[in-house]
């Protein structure tokens, strides 16, 4: 039977209900234009915007075209001559734009003086460009209104739009200040906003028309008059080269109501480090809150600014830091929320590793390589991770793996090599022998515990294991390397995937076949005894991918010690040559928060 088509009646009302209800969602839409009345030449305001994507300080300087890259470097809190127009800023990364104001007497209305221009594309609409360019600090009718276009569904491409950015030039309360437009986050609250920027609360809600605080709306903005003679110096400071500490600080009260005041029914997991809380945030957001436990050492400053640091790390393999809180004797990390939990939970569970087919545990394999390699050698800090095992490999709803507990990992700087620490932290079975024994770590210690991860992922077994082969029994690097000598790798291969590759032709299990075999071989190279020996992350990716013919591997080490000896190690406080241990025998990380 065939559909009747609607009648036209039914189109004009759609169209009609379309048009209302985008005209009260304009209404609706609070214009973000502050007051301003003070009749002179012009000011310097500035906005806190928010990168959507990574971009460069030449392509912010060309959207905005306000400053030039030494004031946008000043307002940030960098030397003028610290960074040369092409480098990298992340996505989500938080920077202060200045720009001068101009006060519109006859609106009261203050308003950037005639700048950004902004060049209309093939794809674009002013809704768009308001809300995703220039992330929601002005509105489209704001736009329209200041560059003249009638009908704000009609612009062309190649138009130039003016964007007014809000702003002022009025004294507060008789003295100068800097008109700072603050984009609300989720956590905030009129006295952390009041705090962080040095404001009385008081002021802050009389100046933005806040009659109660708890009205506060997420992506609202606010105009925050902060004060002193040499305001953009004041929030350079803050800043510290692109990082604000206090970007990713959450309440504890609001921690508290996310977690149920951390209800046992909330607990996601537990381990040295302290105990992890599964929350929500007041915006809905699922988030895993890692309450660390009272015994580290570690100075509440030493830990924010490394905090601080890491949380500007973007990356899809790497899980996201949302916050941090140190407050009232609490320490609380929050992470972005991961339903699949941990690696370890589906990889050695009999039942649930069926899930992992070989082109998941491949895809596993590879994105665990990008994530480390973008901390080795990619981003902007040089990260070595120090306890890289399945506990810490996390997965999304699409088995996405991203690792966790970077947070906690240490700093290097560009022109260093390796470290020598005494203290030890990590996990039997994945430290690199030089880390354990000596104390020695280096990006190879990393490249080390990726290689045991790449073994156990292949095969289905844990690095700690003790199996017994021809009446003999080995752990994991043993058992391989004496199947090497016998080529009979595929016999360690974990039988529900071999399974599976038998469901598909001669030629798919031979390929299946081959990286499996592929993989194993790099995963001994990444365990040979000597650092300089093991492969560096970039050429590794590139050896899982096929693309590179591989050496034969010499012996790996085999400091690893059998689990029940281990455990009796891990009884012990002591290393050889003094040095004070910290690895954990039963599977779980109790990587250290202690100054390195």
């Amino acid at each position: 039977m065939r559909r009747r088509s609607p009648p036209a009646w039914s189109y004009r009302r759609i169209h009609i209900l379309f048009l209302l209800l985008l005209a009260t969602s304009s209404s609706s839409a609070s214009a973000v234009n502050f007051t301003c009345t003070t009749v002179q030449a012009a000011c310097q305001s500035a906005i806190g915007y928010t990168t959507r994507n990574a971009t460069t300080y030449a392509e912010l300087l060309s959207l905005f075209n306000t400053s030039t890259l030494a004031e946008l470097l000043r307002a940030n809190g960098l030397p003028p001559t610290a960074m040369p127009p092409d480098t990298a800023i992340p996505a989500a990364a938080t920077v202060t734009v200045p720009f001068r104001s101009l006060c519109n007497v006859a609106t009261r209305v203050g308003r950037s003086d005639y700048r950004p221009i902004y060049l209309v594309g093939s794809q674009d609409g002013l809704d768009a460009i308001a809300r995703k360019v220039f992330d929601g600090f002005v509105t489209y009718q704001e736009i329209a209104d200041a560059s003249n276009i009638p009908d704000p569904n009609k612009i062309f491409v190649g138009q130039e739009l003016w964007i007014p950015l809000p702003c002022s030039c009025d004294q507060v309360d008789g003295h100068n200040v800097t008109h700072f437009a603050y984009k609300v986050r989720a956590v905030d609250t009129t006295s952390a906003i009041a705090a962080k920027f040095g404001v009385l609360e008081s002021t802050l809600m009389r100046i933005n028309g806040i009659t109660d605080p708890k009205n506060l709306v997420q992506g609202q903005i606010l105009d925050v008059p902060i004060p002193g003679n040499d305001t953009m110096a004041r929030m350079a400071r803050k800043h510290e080269g692109l990082i604000n500490q206090e970007d990713i600080n959450i309440d504890l009260s609001t921690l508290r109501t996310a977690t149920n005041n951390f209800d046992e029914r909330n607990k996601l997991g537990e381990g040295g480090f302290g105990v992890v809380y599964k929350g929500a945030l007041p915006d809905g957001q699922q988030i895993a809150v890692k309450r660390l436990s009272n015994c580290s050492r570690q100075g509440i400053n030493e830990l924010k600014n490394e905090l601080v640091l890491v949380s500007k790390l973007q990356h899809k393999n790497l899980v996201r830091l949302v916050g941090v809180c140190v407050e009232n004797q609490e320490k609380l990390l929050v992470y972005e929320y991961m339903p699949n939990r941990s690696l370890d939970t589906i990889l050695f569970d009999p039942d649930k590793s069926r899930e992992l087919s070989w082109e998941k545990r491949l895809k596993i394999i590879i994105e665990i390589a990008r994530g480390l390699e973008y901390l080795h050698e990619e981003s902007r800090l040089k990260i070595i991770h120090r306890d890289l095992k399945a506990n810490n490999i996390l997965l999304d709803s699409d088995l996405t793996p991203k690792i966790s507990d970077f947070g906690l990992a240490k700093l290097f700087g560009a022109d260093q090599s390796h470290v020598i620490t005494n203290r030890v932290a990590g996990t039997y079975g994945y430290m690199a022998p030089e880390y354990a024994m000596f104390g020695q770590y280096s990006v190879k210690s990393d490249v080390f515990s990726f290689g045991v991860l790449i073994l156990e992922i292949v095969t289905g077994r844990r690095s700690m294991g003790s199996y017994s082969d021809h009446e003999q029994s080995f752990n994991l690097l043993d058992l391989i390397w004496q199947h090497w000598n016998r080529g009979t790798l595929l016999e360690l291969v974990d039988p529900s995937t071999l399974t599976r590759a038998g469901h598909g032709t001669t030629n798919q299990c031979s390929l299946q076949a081959d990286q499996m075999l592929g993989c194993i071989h790099v995963g001994l190279l990444c365990v040979q005894a000597n650092p300089a020996d093991r492969p560096k992350l970039s050429a590794v990716t590139t050896m899982i991918g096929g693309t590179a013919s591989l050496n034969p591997p010499s012996r790996p080490a085999f400091w690893v010690l059998p689990e029940e000896d281990a455990t009796r190690a891990a009884g012990t406080n002591s290393s050889p040559g003094g040095r004070v241990m910290a690895a954990s025998a039963n599977r779980v990380s109790i990587t250290e928060i202690e100054p390195r």
